[in-house]
């Protein structure tokens, strides 16, 4: 799960409907790679087959997880390049909470998800939360025409977060 919670030194952003991810166990010291060597017997090639097998797929789950966390990094530097400009904007209104629109591309692959930032957009801002509530529903319940994919294999997704002011 892609984590959008970020923030600058004036702003930060969540997600509208935030899940929780639990932490990634680490997984400790390297394994002892004369385990894969040849075993004594043709019992053990099976097991060996699968050892493999699970530290590839383990493999493929952190450049899975890494991949996700550039959609992060992505949005973190987006914010902090366009903290000014937003906080500028909020203050001639005298409002304190956003509305973003974030944008990225989907990958499936073989077994692997890619994720590809595409854009961020500064919706709309109010006084209160109370006040974004009709446009809020407007965009997560209301009609939405978006992009067409180039392909079946890659879809975009939308995600609208919701921004306020950490200090003046």
């Amino acid at each position: 799960m892609v984590d959008f919670s970020v923030s600058s030194a004036r702003l930060s952003v969540r997600p509208l409907v935030p899940a929780d991810v639990p932490p990634i166990a680490r997984m400790g010291r390297a394994p002892n790679l004369d385990y894969f060597a040849y075993a004594p017997g043709p019992r053990e090639a099976g097991g060996r087959a699968a050892t493999v097998g699970a530290a590839a797929a383990l493999f493929r789950q952190g450049s899975e997880l890494l991949n996700e966390y550039s959609l992060t990094y992505a949005l973190r530097t987006w914010l902090k390049n366009n903290d000014q400009p937003i906080s500028q904007a909020m203050d001639a209104k005298g409002h304190t909470v956003f509305v973003m629109q974030v944008t990225y591309s989907l990958a499936q692959g073989a077994d692997t998800r890619a994720f590809m930032w595409r854009s961020a957009y500064f919706l709309e801002s109010a006084r209160s939360r109370a006040e974004l509530e009709p446009t809020l529903a407007r965009l997560v319940q209301g009609p939405w025409i978006g992009p067409t994919p180039p392909n079946r294999s890659i879809s975009y997704v939308t995600v609208y977060l919701l921004g306020e002011r950490i200090s003046h």
